[in-house]
C-alpha cells in the first residue's frame, strides 16, 4: 500500500459532504473551473457532482475515496494540511462534547457512588488533554471545575483537583522555567514547597524532581535568603 492509498483508506470515511465539495472545488481550480475535467480527474460522473446539491444524502464512501485520492495526487501537501486541520477541529469538538457530557452527568447524578465513578474519569480526561482544551476555547474549564466541585461538596465527597485550571501557554512556560531554576540551584525547598511556589501540580513537580535527581540542600540562613531573593525576582519578572 502506497502512502497515498494509506491516507485515502485512513481518512476518506471522516470526510463530510461539505469536505468533499471543498476538495472538488480544489480540483476544479486546477482545471480553471471546468467541472467535466475535474470529474474525469476524480473518475466520477458529472451527475454525481450535481446530485450533491439536490439531495440530503451523504456522499458515498467510494466517491469520497476518489475525490481525496485525486487531491492527494494533484496537490499532496495542501491536501494533507486540509486533513490535519479538519481532524484537529473534529477532535476538539468531540473533546468538548465529552467534557460537557461528563459534567452534565455529574450534575444530574443523585448518588455519591455515581459521582465517585464519574469524577476520576473527568479528572483524567482534563489532565490528558489540557493543551487541546486550552487551545479549543470550546468550553469554560474553570466553570466546569467549579460546578463539579460544588456538586461534590453538596454531597460531602471529594471533587476534582483545581490544579487542572488552565494557564496561558506563556504562563506555563514561565512557571516551568521557575521550577527548573530552583531545582538547578539546589534550593532548600521540598517538592511540596516547590509546587506551592510555582503553582504547578505536585505530581508534575515530583516527577521533574526525580528526573533532575533533585535533593534540597541543607537549610541555612544564607541559603534561605538566596532562594528567597531568587524566587521573588522570578516572580516579579513573571508578574510583569
Amino acid at each position: 500500500m502506497t502512502k497515498t492509498e494509506y491516507l485515502v483508506e485512513r481518512y476518506a470515511q471522516t470526510l463530510t459532504k461539505q469536505d468533499v465539495k471543498l476538495l472538488f472545488e480544489r480540483l476544479k481550480k486546477e482545471h480553471k473551473g471546468n467541472v467535466v475535467e475535474a470529474s474525469n480527474m476524480a473518475n466520477i460522473q458529472r451527475k454525481t457532482v450535481y446530485d450533491w446539491d439536490n439531495n440530503t444524502d451523504d456522499v458515498k464512501l467510494s466517491t469520497k475515496k476518489k475525490i481525496l485520492s485525486a487531491n492527494l495526487q494533484t496537490n499532496p501537501y495542501e491536501t494533507i494540511k486540509f486533513l490535519v486541520e479538519k481532524n484537529a477541529n473534529d477532535y476538539r469538538e468531540l473533546l468538548g462534547r465529552y467534557i460537557a457530557m461528563l459534567s452534565d452527568e455529574i450534575q444530574s447524578a443523585n448518588t455519591s457512588k455515581k459521582i465517585n465513578q464519574l469524577c476520576p474519569e473527568l479528572n483524567d480526561l482534563l489532565l490528558s488533554h489540557i493543551g487541546a482544551i486550552h487551545d479549543s476555547k470550546l468550553i469554560d474549564i474553570d466553570d466546569v471545575i467549579s460546578n463539579v466541585n460544588e456538586k461534590c461538596n453538596s454531597v460531602g465527597i471529594k471533587g476534582i483537583t483545581e490544579s487542572i485550571t488552565l494557564f496561558e501557554p506563556t504562563a506555563i512556560s514561565a512557571k516551568i522555567i521557575q521550577l527548573l531554576t530552583l531545582i538547578g540551584e539546589r534550593s532548600i525547598f521540598q517538592c511540596e514547597q516547590l509546587s506551592h511556589k510555582t503553582g504547578l501540580p505536585i505530581d508534575f513537580v515530583t516527577e521533574v524532581c526525580k528526573l533532575g535527581n533533585y535533593t534540597p540542600i541543607n537549610a541555612s540562613l544564607g541559603a534561605l535568603q538566596r532562594d528567597y531573593d531568587s524566587t521573588e525576582t522570578i516572580k516579579t519578572v513573571n508578574d510583569q
